[in-house]
């Protein structure tokens, strides 16, 4: 039988490893917390970190199509004309309507850049760098680039012209709008090191006090990452109750006051952009109610210019044919400007256009034109107004004037202007029967190399950057040193006057001009 070894533990017995400290339950409680906050707080930085730079993003998206938008709609008429004085003022323009711009271009039909924020860039052909990606957009395209090592943005929108009577439209060239990423990402790292700020607050606090903490800290934070993920989905209307002082009461604030200016900043751009919408309306419909072009007339030349100082104009100039070789001539200017002062200039257009063709008087016509107004113009409103019915065969023409600009009449055998001015006063300040009283009419009559300028006071009152006006002086020079070229050539000699004189100084009122010339 086998002897037993005295070593050998009996089988029963139960090998138990010997005790070794480690880490306290203090510190592992601490640790625990420590990690689950820092899992909480990770969470709300991810989803605010999205959300907000969605949200930032989506905002660039509807400022940059709509600058872009407005920036095409304003350039086509500039494109038309070949105004690359018109085409850099509306670039630096753009580039001052939002922080973030990179830089603006209007590019015409070839690539070939036309205006640039950057002068220098003028001349040259516009090219994406070779890493560009685009998505379609419904009227043009965007376009994300590196440029310069900077993440870009890059809106596109054709520029068109509407050809009137077909329905079609014409594209011009493009109009580019550039932004910059890096604001997005400086607002989305500071919202960061704030979230981190509050995180490093509660984890502090979580360690100090670990039982109190997992009970007052988790649910808060609970409910901010909740509040995020809402306000991410679209639910700016949320407000977060705040209940105390410290650093998660602070990231509630915080949360409110980044819901009520997201809020605001989302009504005010839809608001911007419907009024912006709806001017836009008013500007295309009211391009309709003025001329396209001139009549025709044997023997004459006419040239006409019409320029809003903004979406809608309170100027109105309009050709009336009557009949019998005879022509009712128009030039109104409406106190006032925008929608105001774009409505009375269509309801004085449409009362003209009424009356005009029962009489050959313009005296008449005036005096009609104002008894049907009267009642219809507000009492801080007027409108002053020439008119003049003109013979082509006779080559005479019939002037009246109610309280507007007097009109200048070039002779050539003297080589010199005449101004014209027959008695009246504006439509709107006076009763009827005053109005009819002060009003008279001359007959005009006109010779070979003869013409008759009209014009509204955003011509002769148009200033420099220092607040000088262009004045009537500098129009008459300028009309008898053109007076040998054709009516449009004459038209076009005058804007560029007024446009060298006013550099870079914003129009401020709304420009019109007519010239009637007898050719020999």
């Amino acid at each position: 039988m086998p002897t037993a070894n005295p070593r050998e533990k009996p089988a029963h017995v139960t090998q138990t490893r010997a005790f070794r400290p480690g880490l306290g339950l203090g510190f592992k409680i601490s640790a625990a917390i420590i990690i689950l906050i820092s899992i909480v707080m990770g969470l709300v930085t991810w989803v605010v970190r999205e959300r907000v730079q969605d949200t930032l993003l989506a905002q660039m998206r509807l400022k940059g199509l709509a600058l872009t938008r407005g920036l095409a709609a304003n350039a086509a008429e500039a494109l038309i004309t070949a105004d690359r004085l018109l085409l850099s003022e509306l670039v630096d323009k753009a580039v001052k309507q939002e922080d973030g711009i990179n830089f603006v271009a209007l590019v015409d039909e070839e690539g070939v850049i036309l205006a640039h924020s950057n002068y220098q860039q003028e001349g040259q052909r516009y090219t994406l760098p070779p890493d560009f990606s685009h998505e379609q957009l419904q009227t043009g395209r965007l376009s994300y680039y590196t440029l310069d090592g900077e993440p870009c943005l890059d809106f596109a929108l054709p520029i068109l012209l509407e050809e009137m009577g077909i329905g079609l439209k014409k594209k011009l060239g493009t109009a580019h709008v550039v932004y910059l990423l890096s604001p997005i990402r400086q607002i989305v790292n500071t919202t960061l090191r704030d979230i981190f700020y509050i995180a490093a607050g509660g984890l502090a606090l979580g360690i100090l006090f670990a039982l109190f903490l997992v009970k007052r800290i988790t649910r808060p934070i609970a409910r901010l990452a909740g509040a995020a993920h809402k306000i991410g989905a679209g639910n700016l209307d949320l407000s977060l109750k705040i209940t105390s002082r410290d650093e998660l009461g602070q990231l509630a604030s915080t949360f409110n006051l980044m819901t009520a200016n997201l809020k605001k900043a989302q009504a005010e751009l839809i608001v911007k952009e419907r009024l912006q919408h709806e001017m836009e309306l008013a500007r295309q419909i009211q391009t309709l109610l003025v001329p396209k072009k001139s009549p025709t007339l044997p023997g004459y030349s006419i040239g006409m210019l019409y320029r809003a100082a903004q979406e809608v104009s309170g100027d109105y100039f309009d050709f009336i044919e009557l009949g019998h070789g005879q022509w009712g001539i128009v030039m109104a200017d409406v106190s006032g400007k925008g929608i105001p002062g774009g409505l009375v200039m269509a309801q004085t257009r449409a009362t003209l256009r009424t009356v005009a063709p029962a009489s050959t008087s313009p005296r008449e016509t005036l005096s009609k034109t104002q008894r049907q107004l009267d009642q219809d113009i507000r009492e801080d409103m007027f409108i002053t107004l020439s008119y003049l019915v003109l013979d082509v065969a006779k080559k005479q023409l019939c002037l009246a004037r109610a309280g507007h600009l007097g009109a200048l009449v070039y002779r050539q055998a003297l080589g010199r202007c005449e101004m014209e001015m027959p008695a009246g006063i504006a439509i709107g300040i006076a009763d009827p029967d005053t109005f009819e009283r002060k009003l008279s009419e001359k007959t005009i009559k006109l010779h070979p190399g003869d013409f008759i300028f009209l014009y509204t006071d955003g011509i002769d009152e148009a200033s420099d950057e220092a607040n000088h006006l262009f004045g009537l002086n500098r129009l008459v020079k300028c009309l008898v040193a053109s007076a040998s070229l054709r009516a449009e050539k004459i038209i076009t000699r005058v804007e560029q006057a007024v446009r060298a004189f006013a550099g870079n100084a914003p129009q401020n009122d709304d420009m019109t001009m007519i010239v009637i010339k007898i050719e020999k």
